[in-house]
């Protein structure tokens, strides 16, 4: 999908919300950014494959746990005293020891902080035609796709016009909490754009904004320390921007615990 036709028209006056079902936003609290904790973890593409890299600069011997999709679950780096500026964002990663996997789009380490325990969850996709109508209803009813586009402060752009037909993927979480669903526009992003389209979560029955025009492929939600998070990101499909987050899930809402722009360029 072209960035032309990402970008043509916001479209906000199509918004809608509905009164009964308006999404609660201010369940998203930046408050709970804790950049000590959670860290990015890259690899650039114009480094050495085996390499890996932590954005932001790190002081040499600092331990970091990663959060890793296969196994084992975890590995464990330290920072070491090479640090690397982009040229494009002028963002700077500092090199990771060891040989830990390096992620497609970002990962995630742990410092500071130990791991007790850790696991990423497998999701069941909701294939049942009358269920998808149902939750897709309910998602676009609930205004958290409007809220999608004011997303970095209205820089990343999309367009309502541009889900109209189109069905939703949904994934359901079994969580000891709450139960959620993780609601993901897929259609009209063709894989080998990168990306997918926005998303929403849906926690006890009611609707948050997750991630907008245009979300990473990768989604993951996972337990550790005894809370349930979700990782994922949004980039704006050709304007440079990019967003990696986390989000920890609560039985009231999502709290972001990390964001971070520094890929934009």
């Amino acid at each position: 999908m072209g960035a032309d036709n990402l970008t043509t028209g916001r479209h906000l006056a199509l918004a809608m919300l509905l009164a009964a079902s308006l999404c609660n936003c201010s369940a998203v609290s930046s408050k709970a950014i804790n950049k000590a904790y959670f860290v990015p973890v890259v690899g650039l593409p114009e480094a050495e494959a085996s390499k890996l890299y932590a954005v932001g600069k790190l002081k040499p011997g600092i331990q970091l746990t990663l959060l890793q999709s296969g196994l084992p679950e975890t590995c464990i780096a330290k920072s070491i005293a090479f640090t690397k500026q982009s040229e494009l964002s002028g963002a700077y990663f500092t090199e990771l020891s060891g040989s830990c996997e390096t992620p497609k789009e970002f990962g995630v380490a742990i410092a500071k902080k130990p791991v007790r325990d850790y696991e990423r969850l497998t999701p069941k996709e909701i294939s049942e035609a009358d269920e998808v109508t149902k939750t897709d209803r309910l998602t676009r009813n609930s205004g958290a796709l409007s809220a999608l586009l004011k997303k970095a402060q209205g820089s990343i752009p999309g367009d309502l016009k541009e889900l109209e037909g189109s069905r939703p993927k949904v994934y359901l979480f079994s969580l000891l909490k709450a139960d959620v669903t993780v609601v993901s526009y897929e259609e009209g992003f063709p894989e080998n754009t990168g990306v997918s389209g926005p998303r929403a979560i849906i926690i006890n029955g009611h609707v948050y904004p997750l991630t907008g025009w245009c979300s990473y492929r990768t989604l993951k939600v996972f337990w550790l320390n005894g809370e349930h998070y979700v990782q994922s990101g949004s980039c704006c499909c050709g304007c440079g921007i990019t967003a990696m987050e986390v989000f920890r899930i609560t039985s009231k809402g999502i709290v972001q615990v990390l964001s971070d722009y520094s890929l934009s360029d």
